[in-house]
């Protein structure tokens, strides 16, 4: 099984499929796309291409030749980079520089493939608009073997940390606009309790009276690798979001990583969280929700018991292990 991702920065989802497989016993290969294009490998049976582009200009040939040795080929998104709409005709190249990537790009390479793998129901269902013919598969995120290894050894659902501390990762350049949606009631519950505090993990546009609050705080960008390791720093994560196209797509992976961390979770009502029945997770709409929900996480925080809920659940619930097994049948 060979798995080919465009950047380190985009290869988090396709180390968790990865570590899966190889749990349950597939020989597996993970390469950047630069690289596997420039020197393809055609020993594997299957290949998963992570948000393929025909940016790439081998993209073709070396999926033609793949398909030509009868191999399975599977495009797969954790992103709708392919829909205009959401991220416009053309998107920056990224840490690589070079020319801006055209969502074009992406339909033209999906195209290409006649399997695709979405991290979430709507995003599968978007994708299929953009090609009709192609088997679909949504392959949810997981809690993969090594990350519930982690957490074991180092405890971290019950590691020390203010039971009344907020947290918000800032993982896009719509956070400050998700965020934003809050912003009003969160000065008002740090305000208001003495002992709250907001963590927020990465960069966004803090304007207004949170700028200085001294209950406020910065941390870097949670770490690609071990996300939970820093999520163990707070006790409750809060996850605004727009209600739009983009956050329909929008994976429970921040949701896995801060449960894996122990924490308890208060979210738009997404899709990919809806359907979930956790312990640790409630939902909100309006500000009245958002302030009950936040109150009540809190409140569960105190408990050392909410907190190992909230890890079993993920890891019982999500493990990789399991959720892959219907994706292997994919493969076949």
């Amino acid at each position: 099984m060979c798995f080919v991702t465009a950047s380190i920065d985009e290869a988090g989802r396709c180390v968790r499929m990865a570590e899966g497989l190889q749990t349950n016993g597939y020989s597996v290969a993970l390469y950047r796309t630069e690289e596997f294009l420039r020197a393809p490998n055609p020993d594997f049976d299957a290949y998963v291409f992570h948000h393929p582009t025909v940016n790439h200009a081998q993209l073709r040939s070396v999926v033609g030749s793949l398909g030509n040795l009868r191999r399975i080929l599977i495009s797969d998104w954790d992103l709708p980079l392919f829909c205009d709409e959401i991220y416009g005709a053309e998107q920056p190249a990224g840490q690589s520089g070079g020319a801006p990537l055209k969502t074009t790009d992406y339909i033209a390479a999906m195209k290409l493939f006649k399997r695709l793998s979405a991290a979430t129901p709507p995003l599968a269902e978007l994708a299929s608009l953009y090609q009709p013919d192609v088997e679909l598969m949504t392959v949810p995120e997981s809690i993969t073997p090594r990350l519930k290894g982690l957490s074991d050894v180092l405890q971290l659902p019950v590691a020390p940390r203010n039971p009344k501390s907020l947290g918000f990762v800032a993982r896009t350049q719509h956070s400050a606009l998700d965020l934003a949606m809050i912003y009003d009631l969160l000065f008002k519950i740090i305000s208001e309790d003495s002992a709250c505090t907001l963590t927020i993990f990465g960069s966004v546009e803090l304007p207004g009276p949170l700028l200085t609050h001294p209950r406020v705080k910065h941390e870097a960008p949670v770490a690609k690798q071990a996300p939970e390791l820093d999520l163990a720093k707070v006790a409750c994560i809060i996850d605004p979001h727009a209600n739009t196209k983009r956050d329909r797509c929008v994976s429970r992976i921040g949701f896995l990583q801060a449960s894996l961390a122990g924490c308890q979770y208060v979210s738009s009502r997404l899709p990919d969280l809806s359907q979930l029945d956790a312990p640790n997770l409630r939902l909100a709409t309006t500000q009245s929700e958002w302030h009950d929900h936040i109150q009540a996480a809190l409140a569960a925080a105190q408990s050392l018991r909410a907190a190992r809920s909230a890890a079993s659940y993920a890891k019982k619930t999500h493990a990789t292990t399991t959720i892959l097994s219907q994706f292997q049948s994919f493969l076949a």
